[in-house]
């Protein structure tokens, strides 16, 4: 629920979210990006303590790299992948070189409160998939992404707030067969971050296919008539 109006509140352009939270809830919105702005002392109707906490509301406009794009991708994940939306996966940033995607500790973590494993392979799936996609756009392609074969490995449990990283240096295929309508190969390296501690490494290889005829770039098309 607290993704959903983060959403709807990105889309109307909030700048940021204000609630009154009792004392038993601080740690809760805190681990959803609140900062606890201190007690509220106002005459309230009732005994139990409430503080004030606001979160600013992360948009697009930050990123470095053709913003416009990433708002595309975005919107097309939570559309076409309901998931991505439920774990609150978000771009952090692009910058034509290295591709950044977070999602909240709240709703992803395991029993132990470390991350689970499971939200953590979706984020480093999605970043991977998501670097190709903008390089498609860059190079003027389409295509169908799909991921052929992939496996992680974690260096330690991970916790914080978690992030990923795809480079382009860890990118390696020939999209430019796509342009011959053939089929292309990609093999991609993610790196998993939580509160900027390395914890893991994502291996994909993703299998691109040609383009469809004048369909939209969201879609696997070329857009072109």
């Amino acid at each position: 629920m607290a993704m959903t109006l983060e959403s709807v509140a990105r889309q109307e352009g909030v700048k940021r979210v204000t609630c009154s939270a009792r004392e038993d809830a601080v740690e809760f919105f805190a681990k959803l990006g609140f900062v606890n702005q201190g007690e509220i002392t106002t005459p309230t109707t009732t005994p139990i303590r409430h503080f004030l906490m606001i979160k600013p509301v992360a948009t697009l406009d930050d990123i470095l790299h053709r913003g416009d794009w990433c708002a595309q991708l975005q919107q097309a994940w939570y559309e076409h992948i309901p998931l991505s939306e439920k774990m609150g996966v978000r771009i952090q940033q692009y910058t034509g070189q290295k591709f950044i995607t977070t999602m909240p500790e709240t709703g992803n973590q395991n029993p132990h409160h470390t991350l689970f494993a499971g939200s953590l392979f979706s984020l480093a799936t999605l970043t991977g998939w998501g670097l190709i996609w903008l390089m498609l756009r860059e190079r003027h392609l389409g295509g169908t992404i799909i991921l052929a074969d992939a496996h992680i490995r974690y260096s330690k449990p991970i916790s914080g707030k978690p992030h990923a990283v795809a480079d382009l240096g860890a990118l390696s295929g020939d999209l430019d067969r796509l342009a011959r309508g053939r089929k292309a190969r990609v093999q991609m390296q993610v790196e998993i971050f939580g509160d900027e501690t390395p914890g893991a490494v994502f291996e994909g290889t993703y299998i691109v296919l040609p383009a469809k005829p004048f369909g939209p770039y969201e879609e696997g098309g070329n857009e072109e008539e």
